[in-house]
């Protein structure tokens, strides 16, 4: 497909030539302005790696959309795979709500980020804010991927909706700064290490403390637990490793 230049974004059709997808933009940048629309065509995604490695970009604005944009459905809907990845002096991103997929390790790397805002209805997919270090706010999620905040150490919050069904494996791993928190009641299963390296991690509660279970692989077998205590399953979540054989610990 042809490419065009937009200021200092590159950009190309998509594959259903109504809509730009931003593919590439100059490494140099500093500031970035998401344009609505180039030629009357609007601008309906980020690609994978576009903006990669700008390491000087410090600001990126995205559209603001009004109902009539919305009716027309001509939205910037998605952010692809490792899009921002590595942009290490990026501090502030707040996502439009017409943007439903935020692709895997989007803005990994990214560790001056500093707040992340975006749609409670969108999916964030595994790894996407790995190793932002600086990331202390983000909005509150429903699907927690795998290793979505792993090594996100400054983060002090626990931003898992009162939908959530699932934290995957590695999810919080090395959440320096999580020191209490509380498992909604909708939750059904935790993923393998979701909590391991949280050195700070000294209370969790769980709204539902019934029929808890956890799998040990080398047995092929589950064992009930007792999730009563705040304290003890903080020490123990917090200090799993592999070679204690949890595969993940699940609600029947």
């Amino acid at each position: 497909m042809d490419k065009i230049k937009y200021g200092k974004l590159t950009l190309e059709l998509n594959s259903e030539n109504d809509g730009y997808v931003i593919v590439e933009c100059d490494k140099d940048v500093t500031i970035v302005d998401v344009p609505k629309k180039v030629n009357e065509i609007p601008v309906v995604a980020i690609g994978d790696y576009a903006f990669s490695e700008c390491n000087n970009l410090v600001t990126i604005t995205f559209p603001n959309y009004d109902i009539n944009d919305f009716a027309d459905g001509n939205l910037l809907y998605e952010i692809g795979e490792h899009a921002f990845s590595h942009c290490y002096s990026l501090e502030i991103i707040e996502i439009p709500d017409s943007v439903l997929t935020i692709s895997h390790g989007a803005f990994s790397n990214c560790s001056s980020l500093k707040k992340a805002t975006f749609s409670n209805n969108a999916y964030v997919a595994p790894y996407a804010f790995y190793e932002c270090k600086s990331l202390v706010e983000v909005s509150y999620i429903t699907d927690i991927s795998e290793g979505i905040f792993s090594g996100c150490e400054s983060l002090p919050i626990f931003p898992v909706s009162n939908n959530t069904k699932y934290i995957e494996e590695d999810a919080f791993e090395g959440c320096d700064s999580l020191t209490e928190i509380t498992i909604p009641a909708s939750v059904k299963t935790i993923g393998k290490l979701a909590f391991r390296g949280c050195s700070n991690l000294k209370l969790v509660h769980f709204e539902n403390k019934d029929n808890w279970y956890w799998h040990y692989r080398y047995k092929d077998t589950i064992i009930p637990i007792d999730v009563s205590d705040p304290i003890k399953i903080a020490k123990w979540l917090s200090t799993m490793d592999f070679d204690d054989g949890v595969d993940d610990l699940f609600r029947k």
